[in-house]
């Protein structure tokens, strides 16, 4: 009898210390921005169950490579962790990782979970929110680090913080912070930065003194701002959006407008099997021009492209630049252009970057057909531009539809989609400005195959 109550005793208490059940990573994102894009030396958030028994953060820096129990591998290598905790753990990807494709990790108690594959990139712009969500405010300061809560003043000097802006020049360290004085660790691959959809001049992009994974960027704010979103651009691959405080105009009254998805539709939700995305869009705008209406512009803009109208009611003119997929692009060939198609089953490219007609959704090839072909020379682009001018008077009514001005209602452009099949589904948004004021936003839903 006692060797029983051994045994039995025994079995339960196994049960009770084996506190350490398997590990599961279920998704790996961007630290910034929250979507599936990351590089090395990115901040990255590693989400799933089980990850570890108990919440630890690191002290100092250089980071560690384990907290408790915890530790996690991308490809085999060691990854600095900064939190870990039983639902999430917040790390940076080893410069050191080699590849396009990375196993992640993550062992507690030495127990490993399954492997997550993720995609690997040189570079994977994300910015920072106030809200750390990827999304509303950005994490922005003035020249003296204040924050702000009031609109940006052109000329002047704004913070911004980032990850994912590759290595750096010197090399910065797996791991280690940026150093705290010169010669600090410039990237090497300059981002532009846009601030209502006009480029800002970068005086600075390189790993913030002290941080890990964190690069500081120091912009001067461009006149002529349109809208209040924030992106940021580097090699060809944009950020997540965030938004900044901007003075909205003094130039119309009786506003409105709406947006239509042409592409993918926004009633139902899309199944994309390749990147890019073809993200097209129609809208209406409808305003009256006061007498006195100075310069100002209306914009109409998604996570890929874009239509700018500038309006000079006292010249009685208006100028608009459109974004329209190039001539080569339409028919889904993408050879010699800056944007590589993926295959969203497999992960790999497509023979020649050509996308195979079988792939080719019917609605995708009807919203190509709406558009206006570019008319504005450039080469190797994947997305072309259209430009074009009208007439817009002080005290009338400018009206964009299917009638008036109907060559800007509409704009397109391709939107690079990451390889990540634990990401299925997926949202992109379009919104409308007028005179530096929203009038309308709509969100579009697909999911990836």
């Amino acid at each position: 009898m006692r060797r029983l109550w051994k045994a039995a005793f025994l079995i339960l208490f196994c049960s009770l210390v084996n506190v350490s059940a398997q590990p599961v990573v279920g998704s790996v994102v961007n630290g910034a921005s929250y979507s599936p894009a990351v590089s090395r030396g990115c901040l990255i958030s590693i989400f799933g169950t089980s990850l570890a028994p108990s919440t630890v953060a690191a002290s100092s820096v250089p980071l560690p490579t384990s907290l408790g129990v915890t530790s996690v591998r991308i490809g085999g290598i060691a990854a600095p962790l900064y939190f870990v905790s039983a639902l999430q753990i917040n790390a940076q990807v080893p410069f050191e990782v080699q590849g396009t494709t990375a196993a992640v990790v993550v062992t507690t108690n030495g127990v490993n979970s399954a492997p997550l594959t993720v995609t690997i990139g040189q570079v994977s712009p994300g910015l920072f929110s106030a809200a750390a969500t990827g999304s509303g405010r950005g994490l922005y300061f003035d020249a003296n680090f204040g924050t702000f809560t009031t609109a940006l003043t052109p000329g002047s000097t704004i913070i911004l913080y980032a990850t994912g802006l590759g290595q750096t020049n010197p090399p910065a360290a797996t791991g280690a912070g940026g150093a705290p004085g010169e010669p600090l660790n410039r990237v090497t691959s300059l981002p532009d930065v846009f601030i209502g959809e006009t480029k800002a001049q970068v005086a600075y992009a390189g790993l913030a003194p002290g941080f890990v994974g964190v690069y500081q960027l120091n912009v001067t704010v461009p006149s002529g701002v349109a809208s209040t979103r924030m992106v940021l651009v580097q090699s060809g691959l944009r950020s997540n959006v965030t938004d900044v405080i901007i003075t909205s105009g003094t130039n119309v009254r009786n506003v409105s407008g709406t947006l239509q998805a042409l592409y993918p539709a926004s009633t139902t939700t899309s199944s994309v099997s390749f990147s890019p995305l073809l993200v097209a869009v129609g809208f209406t705008a409808k305003f009256d021009l006061l007498p006195a209406a100075q310069r100002f512009t209306v914009v109409a803009v998604s996570d890929a492209g874009s239509c700018v109208i500038t309006i000079d009611p006292q010249a009685g003119t208006y100028s608009a630049t459109v974004n329209v997929p190039s001539s080569t692009t339409r028919s889904f060939d993408f050879g010699g252009s800056d944007l590589t198609p993926v295959d969203l089953q497999t992960g790999t490219g497509f023979p020649l970057n050509i996308i195979p007609q079988s792939r080719i959704d019917a609605a995708a090839r009807t919203a190509l057909n709406s558009l206006p072909l570019p008319n504005v020379s450039t080469p190797g682009a994947a997305n072309g531009v259209f430009q074009t001018t009208g007439v817009a008077t002080a005290g009338s009514t400018f009206t964009v539809d299917s009638q008036n001005n109907s060559t800007v209602s509409s704009f397109a452009a391709w939107l690079p989609v990451i390889y990540a099949p634990y990401a299925k589904s997926r949202t992109t948004t379009v919104k409308l400005f007028v005179d530096g004021v929203l009038v309308t936003s709509l969100n579009i839903p697909f999911n990836t195959v």
